[in-house]
Parts: structure tokens; sequence; C-alpha cells
């Protein structure tokens, strides 16, 4: 039973955190969605009962205890799509997912705690993401913090500029780390801006911060991986 939840869970956080679909066809509002044909709109809906059924399959997985299904319905509520945007709700998932050790619960949940202003819990949990961080330069995890840009097609603009704001306070959050000379903050500046993760891409920025990691770098991060 586990193996298979493990397999589900797999598929739908690769849909997520690689096409950047935070399981849209959820909401299997299909009068909204604009189809060109008849064929778009039946291959949308079939997918959209393939992905149904994935979720009810996580949400049996997250009851379970499999991490990275707790992790999903966190994604969720903090992104606010399909569902109502609960961040409450988001860092308790985190937290039971982060609770089993499993490390790519920690940068969001650090995140999370950022936006709702409490620093203690939100450098805590930076710590320890820190430190995955630095052995594998996780860029997926970045993905779960500044997913913005992939909703666009699926919300509306008030919700997709409601996000955006979200994103750019995250992102001065993290832009004090990096100033202060942290080189995973400044890694992940980097990132963000390289790939134009909930902001404006913008490559020589990204350059500016590449540049600050490697030099700030004192710890064996494995920033030259992605800066070079």
């Amino acid at each position: 039973m586990r193996n298979r939840f493990a397999n589900v869970v797999d598929a739908v956080m690769l849909a997520c955190l690689v096409c950047g679909v935070f399981v849209p066809v959820m909401a299997l509002d299909f009068g909204s969605v604009p189809f060109s044909d008849e064929r778009k709109r039946r291959d949308a809906q079939e997918e959209a009962t393939r992905i149904q059924e994935s979720v009810q399959l996580l949400d049996m997985a997250a009851r379970e205890g499999e991490p990275q299904a707790m992790v999903l319905p966190g994604m969720i509520s903090d992104v606010g799509f399909p569902v109502k945007r609960d961040l409450d709700r988001a860092i308790g998932w985190y937290v039971k997912a982060a609770k089993t050790q499993y490390g790519k619960a920690w940068l969001p949940l650090a995140f999370a705690y950022a936006e709702m202003g409490d620093d203690v819990q939100a450098g805590f949990w930076f710590e320890k993401a820190a430190g995955l961080y630095r052995e594998t330069n996780a860029e997926d995890v970045l993905v779960m913090v500044f997913g913005a840009r992939y909703l666009a097609d699926y919300i509306g603009k008030d919700q997709f500029a409601e996000r955006q704001e979200i994103n750019i306070k995250r992102l001065m959050w993290l832009e004090g780390l990096a100033a202060s000379g942290d080189p995973v903050a400044c890694s992940m500046m980097a990132t963000v801006y390289r790939e134009g993760l909930g902001v404006k891409k913008d490559v020589r920025r990204g350059d500016f911060w590449c540049k600050k990691a490697v030099t700030t770098n004192r710890e064996g991060m494995v920033v030259e991986r992605f800066c070079y």
C-alpha cells in the first residue's frame, strides 16, 4: 500500500514542481476554460478525472502519514487554488511533513512563517532548509514558494495580482537574508531571478546574486553547479 501511495505522490508532485501545475483541473469548472474544439474539451475532462482520482489517493496517503502527500495539501492551501487560500492550514500541513524530517517541507514552512511575521520560526526552518540546499541546490523547493507565474492561466487577474504581492513580500524577506551575506539566500535569489520564479526574469540580477553566493560561500555549498 505504501508503495502505491508513494507512486501517486511522486506523480502529482512531479506535475506540481516540474510542470508547475498546482492541480488546476481539480476545480472541474470547464465552462470557464476556453477550449478551441470539442476534442480538447474531452481530453481535459478525461485528464481532470485522472487527476481527481490521484488526489483522492493522495488524501489517503496524507492520512497514512506520507510526508510528500502532506506537503501538497499545504501547497494548495498556500497558493489558494483551487481552494480558498488558508495560510494557517498550509502551515499545519507543512509542520506535519516537516516533523517527519521531510526536507522539502522546511523551506515553504519558513516562508509561510515569514509571511505571518513569525521571524523566529521562519529563521529556524530556513536554517534547516539551508542544510538541504547546501548539499543539493534543491531549486524545486523554490517553485513551491514562488509559483505565481504558473497560475496565470487558471486564476483571475485579481487573485494572480494578490499572489504576486505575496511573492514580493517573501522575496523582500529572502533578500534581507541574502544582503546580510547568507550564501544559501544569495543562491536562492539567483535562482529566483534567473528562472523568473514569481518575479520578472532578470538574468543580470540573477548573475549578481550568483557571484555573491560564490564569494560568501564558506560552507561547501554546491553553488557552482547552478552558477556556472
